[in-house]
Formats: C-alpha cells, structure tokens, sequence
C-alpha cells in the first residue's frame, strides 16, 4: 500500500488523493477538467477578444496572482467558467449567472476577495470597514445560523470579554500602554487554538482604538509581495492622516504569498504616522523576537498566546447568548440548542476545540471552517494520516482503538515528536479508542479531509490489516465494523466503482493477511455491499458461500446466501441453501423463519416444509410475531390450495398472492409487466414513500425493475421515491444534489398523482430545505394534510387521516416559523394541537415512528423560553 513521499516509511501510509489541497491553482485545475477545457491554451482562448493575456498570464493566475494588467484576464475566466457551468449544469443556469460567478469565485478564491491588486508599481488599496474578514460559510449547519457579527454587536456587548485581555496586566492594558507612549510602528500578534477567541480580542483591541483616536482597518489576505503591502498601508494612512491600526485575522494565510511582516514593518520606517498591525494566527507562525535582530528602533513586536475559554467564561457566554436570543437582541443568528444541551455539551466537551463554537455566533463561521482550518495545521505530520483515518472510522460511528495506532507506529518505526500530544489536540479519547470530537462533526471535515471514497475504503483495510485478534478491544472493533454493512455503503456514498474496489481488495485479504477467526464475517459483509450496493448477485454468491465454508456456524451467512439465491432469480439454488441453513440450525428462530420464507416461494415441496418450520419456530418461541404473522397468511394460502383442487403450476399465482409476496419475487419467479407484478410493485413503492426515513437500497434495488411499468400511478410513485432517495443522500450524506432535476421529477409525479398525499409532503420537505422556500412548503404540507383526510378505501377506512408524518411535518415548519416572529404564540399552539393529535394516533397504533412525541418536547422548551408556557 502507497502513500506520500515523506521522511518515514512509505508502506505505512494510506494513499491520499490531490483533491485535498485547496490551492488557487488548483482549484482551478479542477474546474478546467470538470468544465471540459482540456488545455490551458483552449482556455484562455475562449476568452472574449477585447481581453488581452500574454504566455504568462495562466502561469500567474495558477500562482494567485492577479494584479495590474492580469485582472482583466482573470475577471474574463470566471466569466468563462460561470457560462460553461451554465450550459452543463441546469442546476447552474436556475440559480442565474451571478450567483453562478459568486459561487466559483468562493471555490477558487476561499475567502479571499477578487479585486484589483496593485503590482510594484502601482498602489491600491484593498483595505475595507472594519468587519469579520471570515465571511460565513456558504452551507448552513446543525448547529448554528451564522452571521459576522458587526462593529455595532461588539460594542453592545454581544460577546463577553475574554478574562486575558481584559485582566490586570492582561492584553489590553499592555497593549493600550504600548500605544499611550512614544510614537511608532508596532506589530501585535496573538495565537492560540481555533475557537479561543483570537477573532474577537482583535477587534475589541480595535474598538479601544478607535475609540483612542487611531483608524481602524480590516485586510484581506489578498497580497503577493511586501512590497505591494507596503504601498496598501501608506496609501491608507496618507488618506486617514492619523495613526492607523491594520487588522490582519488569519495571519498564516500571508506565508503563501511570501508576505513576511517583518518586511513589511521595515519599510514603514519613514511613515510619518504610526502603524499597527494586529496578527491573529491558529498556531504560532512568528517568534516574539523575530524582529530584534533588525535593531529597527521604531518598530516594535510583541506576541501574546490565549488559551481555551475558562469554566467560568464558558457559562458566562452561553448566559450571554441565551438572554441575547430570549430578549430578541440576536435575531439573525439562533443556536438550536436549549441552554442544559449547552452547558452539558461545554462540559462533555470542555478539554476540546470547539466546544464554544457550537453555541456561539461571534466567530461567523460555521463549524467547517474551523475544523479544516484545524485539519489545515497539522499539514505535513504523521498525525494528519491517522486524524483522517479516524474520521473514516467516525462515518461508522466507530473509534479506533490506540492500540492499533501504536502497533503501526512500532511496525514502521515512526519516531515524531510530539505525535500523540499532536493528534490529541483534535480527537478524544474514549477508553483507550480515539475518535471525533462529536458525531456530527464527520459531515463538515470529511468531505474536505477524505473527499475520495476510494481514499476512506483503503482507511478501512489499511486498519483492519493491522489488528489483532488477541486484544478484546480490537476483536470488539473488527466485528463491530463487519456488521456495519450499510453505514460502509454510506460512507463509500454508494460509489459503485469503490465499494467494487473494496470487495476485490477484501476477498484477496480473507486469503491470508486478515485473521482467520474474522474472514468469515469480513465475507459475509462484502456479500451484502456486492448485493445491495452493486446488484451483484454473482460475485456476493461468492463471498457468501466462501463465508459458510470459513465458519460453517455462520448463521447469518447462510441466511444471506439463501436470500441472495432467490433475488438473483436462482429458484434450486435458493432451495438447497435454505434447507442447509436449516440443517444447520434446526433450533435456530431466526434462521427457522427466514429459511421458511425463502422455500415457500420456490416449489410445492418447498412450499409444504415451510408450514413445518413456521410452527416448529413458533413452538421454540411462542412470543415470535414475525413467525405468527407469516404462519397466517402461509395458512390461508395452505387453505385455498387445499379447496381448489387444481395442479400446483395452475395454483402458483393465486398461491403467491395470498402469501403476499414481495415485489421481486414475481420479477424471478413470472416476469415483469404482470398485472400482479404492478399491484406488487405499486404496494412495495407506496409502502416506501410512507416510510420517514426510507431504505436508499432498497429503492435503488426496485427502480432498476419499476423503469418497466407501463401504469401511471405506479411511475409516479417510482418518480416520487426516486426524488425522495436523492435528497435523502444529499441531506444525510452530503452529497451533491442536481436540484433542478429533483424538482422535475417531484412535479411530473404530481402531475400522474396529484391527489396522492406522501408524494406531496415529500415535495414540501424538498422545497423548504433545498429551495427555502418555506412558503411552498406549508403550501404543500397542507394540501397533503387534507388529501388524506379525504382518502377513503375500499372498505370505508381511512387509513392516512391524522398521519403522525404529514402532522409533523407540517408542526416542524410552524415551529421554525414561529422562531422567527416577535409573537410566536399562534404558530406555536397550531404546532401544539398538530403534534398532539400526532402522538395519539402513534400510541393507538402502537407506531415505532417517535419523532413528534420528540419534537413536542421541544416545542415545550421553546414556548417556555419565550414566556408561553
């Protein structure tokens, strides 16, 4: 196994893919290839004519800079970029060219503005009002709604005074006394972790400056050489005749361009008005004495480093932020958490990155930000290889046990310094295993950190080759993965051409190099992905029967062989193998039960011994409910085929019907385009679409057969699920969504179904979170609400009135509606009544489905925070 050249060995390490530098350049790149423009010639010539660009121009432009005579070239190319994105991507021409270009430059730029910058011979300013140059991310998170505080904010207050600043002795008192003595030039700079503050004790530095006279600017990260930054200053301070005070927050992002503040500070030795730069920095890039070798008299350094947020500053901010919220102070921003789930995740937290963050608006970043610009800092290390191998692990839900960690530091004789105090600064440890900080955080470093599916499935071989099965800890955690066969499926996000790749891989390492004790389960996982992931009946037959043959007290293997048998189509086979798992485990429920659904699907004879391990199942255990429920309806197909006397082939049909069976089973056993086929396929499509959640595989296993209906209703439904399987990818996984033809294809199942309410509130749910469109969205919530009420079936019921998901759909979107008014009181009791009569139809039916009875506890401590209760 390969990976990047560095001082160690390189067998030791997971190969890592390009995608995870974030350079201009190469975004850029990127952008070439995914927009079709082969060379950087063909680029540059589709620019207009009226732009002119020399053989230097593309050189330049990967190496960020755009200044003087380039700008032109370089505004052109992401016109150019926006148009071809628009013709490719109809996602891309809804949103309209502007958006289009903001978008491109946000990727290709970071954070950095697209201005015109002066080259050495020409002096710009690209100095703006003092605001948070960190702008908020362009995607929203589970944690917070994220908007950069203004001056205005940190004047009123909105934030608490960190206990190292404001402190005797502390970094405004040593500051401001700096600033009370002799003129001249000084740099500041303070570091400490992401989230301690630094943002903020900036610009209350600032504000204090102010207010004592000076003029107060705020720099983007935009310069390519001292010398350019240099003329932005004096050009400043020419204009502001007074003494100046530059804010520069994320100082490390100038030693990509080269831009040393030293430098800078030695050419302001003749400015007639004193200058201040204020540096933040995540780790310490400059040394406190970094200038004294320049015996410069009239420039002065000084560097201070903050630590986390104290107990005491921890309760006094979340106070601070939860009377903000409850006084109507802070409305544009709203933490989604009550106050006890922020004190409780302080202090589940309290030693770690982040902790604050969660509850805060102060920074206007969200959570991402931070996570990559703290994945960003241990560029380079040892431990950045293991910190993106735990958080493929994390997509799991699973720690990696620091016994294993150590073995692969032993095996390859890494020796860095520091390693486990490095690796520690991002991870927690929980009993003797390291993982993420929270749970959530996978979604908001993983795309970045490991964006390869390729990348994670290596991370899960690469481990599971260098456990061992003699510790407990590490036996728990093999087989803990092996039973995740979904979350994998997830976590690859479905990429056929990985998951494949894993398979191979992992079949090759069952041979040998993985513990004999594990190959059996290891197989029996990689069956289910070839079966549910890639439809691979063949290659998961394979792995199946290599499982049984490894451990033949598989139970779950044998069980997975039979099933597997009788989707591919292979009716015998599937007999045979159910009767050997039987054989097998003739005590066994479970594989009782299943086994008797498979054979009574695939002869007559197959048909009579499942009604013999139905009642020996319920015998076993007579509390079973699956072995009841399908021992009754097997009964009544048993008593239809024994009052018609007719040949079991004439039977099959009327006998499947009754036994109710599944969609696929008249796909293996009669074909497609059978009326029964549809009325099974339209019950399979309809039963999914009423599901909250929604098996993805599964609906990607039926639309490989529904694309064969002819019924109307049915590709509706088929439409509908389609949709509804794309978003749930993008909202659980965050993976990319076409929203465009999302829309179109909820529409088209409206316009075959327009009466049809699950499809309807679906649609709302799509549009209030990828369009945003909340109106739309209550729209289609109510229309959905009525519809089933006046659904009416055969026999005069109605199933659908008061459904506990149409109820709470509708209550959710009352609830966030009502946040966002002064007087929430009327959608808070509509969402009061609608949860309500929610809960008594779930307790009535005994529903596994919880979630209103969760949101109403909710709804309570928001009515209680604003004085309803």
């Amino acid at each position: 196994m390969s990976g990047p050249k560095t001082n160690h060995d390189e067998s030791v390490l997971p190969p890592r893919i390009d995608a995870r530098n974030r350079a201009f350049g190469h975004e850029v790149k990127e952008m070439m290839k995914e927009l079709g423009f082969a060379t950087q010639l063909e680029l540059l010539q589709a620019l207009p004519e009226t732009v002119e660009y020399t053989p230097d121009t593309f050189r330049f432009l990967l190496a960020g800079r755009r200044e003087g005579p380039w700008f032109d070239a370089f505004q052109a190319i992401i016109a150019v970029f926006a148009e071809r994105q628009m013709a490719m991507f109809p996602s891309a021409h809804h949103e309209g060219r502007e958006k289009t270009e903001q978008k491109i430059r946000a990727r290709v730029f970071g954070d950095q503005q697209l201005e015109p910058q002066p080259s050495d011979d020409i002096a710009a300013p690209s100095f703006r009002p003092l605001a948070l140059p960190t702008a908020p991310s362009e995607y929203a998170d589970d944690f917070l709604d994220v908007k950069a505080p203004t001056l205005d904010d940190i004047a009123a207050g909105f934030d608490i005074d960190r206990y190292e600043y404001v402190k005797e002795g502390g970094i405004r008192s040593a500051a401001l006394a700096c600033l009370g003595g002799d003129p001249a030039n000084y740099i500041f700079t303070i570091s400490g972790p992401s989230g301690s503050g630094k943002s903020v004790i900036s610009q209350r530095l600032a504000l204090d400056c102010l207010r004592a006279g000076y003029g107060v600017h705020s720099l983007y990260a935009d310069w390519t050489s001292p010398k350019a930054l240099s003329h932005q200053i004096r050009d400043v301070v020419s204009r502001d005749c007074k003494p100046s005070l530059f804010l520069i927050d994320g100082a490390a992002r100038l030693a990509r361009g080269q831009v040393s503040l030293s430098d800078v500070s030695g050419s302001l030795d003749d400015i007639k008005f004193p200058v201040v730069l204020v540096a933040t920095e995540v780790w310490r890039i400059l040394s406190p004495n970094e200038l004294a070798s320049l015996n410069r008299d009239k420039i002065r350094a000084y560097h201070w480093s903050v630590g986390r947020l104290s107990d005491n500053e921890l309760n006094a901010l979340i106070d601070k932020v939860v009377s903000l919220e409850t006084e109507g102070k802070v409305r544009h921003i709203r933490c989604h958490l009550s106050k006890a789930a922020r004190i409780a995740l302080c202090q589940e937290e309290r030693d770690r990155l982040l902790a604050a963050t969660l509850l805060i608006f102060r920074y206007g970043r969200a959570v991402s930000d931070l996570l990559v610009e703290e994945f960003n800092s241990l560029s380079g290390s040892f431990a950045q290889i293991i910190y993106e191998i735990v958080i493929t692990f994390s997509g799991l839900k699973l720690d990696v046990p620091v016994s294993v960690i150590n073995r692969i530091l032993r095996k390859k004789k890494i020796q860095e310094s520091g390693f486990w105090n490095t690796l520690e600064r991002v991870t927690a440890n929980r009993e003797g295993c390291v993982g993420i900080r929270h749970e959530l955080f996978f979604r908001y470093i993983a795309p970045f950190a490991v964006p390869s599916s390729h990348d994670r499935a290596r991370n899960l071989l690469f481990i599971l080759l260098h456990l061992s099965e003699e510790s407990p800890t590490e036996d728990d955690f093999a087989r803990s993965v092996f039973a995740k066969t979904k979350p994998i499926a997830n976590l690859l996000v479905r990429d056929e051409s990985a998951v494949g790749s894993l398979i191979q891989e992992g079949r090759e390492a069952a041979t040998g190099e993985l513990p004999e004790v594990w190959c059996s389960d290891w197989l029996t996982c990689l069956g289910r992905l070839a079966r549910i992931v890639l439809f691979d009946h063949d290659t998961a037959e394979v792995c199946f029967s290599r499982a049984v043959a490894a451990n033949p007290q598989n139970k779950f293997a044998h069980r997975e062989r039979s099933w597997n048998l009788l989707h591919a189509g292979r009716i015998g086979p599937a007999e045979d193998a159910a009767r050997e798992a039987v054989r097998a485990f003739p005590s066994d429920v479970q594989t009782l039960v299943q086994s008797a659904t498979v054979l009574q699907y695939t002869s007559e004879a197959g048909f009579d011994f499942a009604g013999e391990l139905f009642e020996t199942a319920l015998q076993i255990d007579v509390n079973n409910d699956e072995a009841r429920d399908k021992l009754d309806r097997y009964e009544d197909a048993k008593a239809y085929r024994t009052y018609i006397t007719k040949n079991w082939s004439d039977l099959e049909e009327d006998i499947l019907e009754r036994l109710r069976a599944p969609w696929f089973i008249w796909t293996v056993r009669k074909g497609v385009g059978t009326s029964r086929w549809n009325k099974a396929l339209r019950g399979k499509l309809g039963g999914l679409i009423r599901d909250p959640m929604g098996d993805i595989d599964e609906i990607r296993e039926v639309a490989e057969v529904a694309k064969y209906t002819k019924d109307k209703f049915t590709k509706a439904l088929l439409l509908a699920n389609v949709a509804r399987a794309e978003y749930l990818q993008w909202y659980h996984g965050g993976m990319e969504l076409d929203a465009d033809r999302v829309e179109k294809q909820f529409e088209t199942a409206l316009s075959n179904a327009p009466r049809e309410p699950f499809i309807r509130t679906w649609f709302g749910t799509f549009l209030k979170e990828v369009r945003e469109d909340w109106i739309g969205a209550e729209r289609e919530y109510r229309s959905a609400i009525k519809m089933a009420c006046e659904y009416t079936s055969r026999d005069g019921q109605k199933p659908f009135e008061d459904h506990p998901m149409l109820l709470n759909n509708l209550a959710i979107l009352l609830k966030e509606l009502g946040r966002k008014e002064n007087d929430p009181r009327a959608k808070y009791k509509e969402a009061d009544d609608l949860l309500k009569r929610a809960i008594a139809k779930i307790d009535g039916e005994n529903s596994r489905f919880q979630w209103p009875k969760e949101e109403f506890e909710d709804l309570q401590r928001l009515k209680a925070e604003a004085g309803l209760m």
